[in-house]
């Protein structure tokens, strides 16, 4: 049984996002469907309790300090940040390019952790938390270590929606590219989800040798996959395979070795 105030509390915050950071109380009330009292209402606890936050100058509503307190206690016990954070920092530093860690969650990758050198080839900004499997590095590198009966569930119920001309919205094509990951022991984004930033990625695996997560090194395009690309897909395989035995992957079951 669900308590409708706590619900709706949490569907409104759940209304956030990249795209629409902040919204006024009526935006607030009408993606709801209530009243804009009682939408004022819940808003109001939620700024009390520190959950959403007010502009002075447009009124409008963000998600406040609250949420991001208890982002940074997630994040720190997630497993694969607690054993590979390091070795992303490591990989940003080694690479010069930007290094994140992220988990597989429903279908899509959330990012967890981000690594940057000292000359990061990205803005932080250009960044989201959570994005569709089939257009980002890390996602493609999980999708090709799944089982065939989950890779095909999947692709039965993902709609694949362009985000950029790159994007590959083709099942067919998808599933060549995948291929081709699954052989060379990492997947690429060749801007395909957001314009101007490329990405390598490569699979963590857990004791089962399931994927629960991956890692990725992100940058301009003609440095990621220009005469560097083989000795930075080294690079990032190496550490994939290095956070993975420490997330309990069994010796026995061999990463797949990188080849072009």
């Amino acid at each position: 049984m669900s308590i409708q105030s706590v619900k709706r509390a949490l569907e409104i915050l759940s209304l956030f996002s990249s795209e629409q950071p902040r919204m006024g109380v009526t935006e607030i009330s009408r993606a709801m469907g209530l009243p804009k009292p009682t939408a004022h209402g819940l808003i109001q606890t939620m700024m009390d309790l520190g959950f959403l936050s007010r502009d002075p100058e447009t009124r409008k509503y963000a998600l406040g300090r609250k949420l991001y307190e208890l982002g940074s206690v997630f994040t720190s016990n997630i497993r694969i940040n607690q054993v590979g954070s390091m070795s992303a920092q490591q990989l940003a530093a080694k690479t010069g390019m930007t290094a994140s860690l992220s988990i597989w969650d429903n279908g899509s990758v959330v990012m967890t952790f981000r690594g940057v050198s000292n000359y990061p080839n990205v803005q932080p900004q250009q960044f989201v938390s959570r994005f569709p499997a089939y257009c980002s590095s890390q996602g493609k590198a999980i999708l090709s270590a799944l089982s065939e009966d989950q890779l095909n569930r999947y692709l039965n119920t993902t709609p694949l929606i362009a985000f950029s001309p790159n994007t590959i919205t083709d099942p067919k094509r998808l599933r060549e590219e995948l291929n081709q990951a699954r052989d060379k022991g990492f997947a690429v984004d060749r801007e395909e989800f957001i314009i101007g930033v490329s990405c390598m990625g490569a699979a963590v695996l857990d004791h089962t040798g399931s994927p629960v997560g991956a890692i990725s090194i992100s940058g301009k395009g003609e440095l990621l996959f220009g005469d560097q690309m083989n000795r930075l897909a080294s690079d990032l395989i190496q550490t994939a395979m290095e956070i993975s035995y420490k997330m309990g992957y069994l010796p026995g079951i061999q990463i797949r070795a990188y080849a072009l």
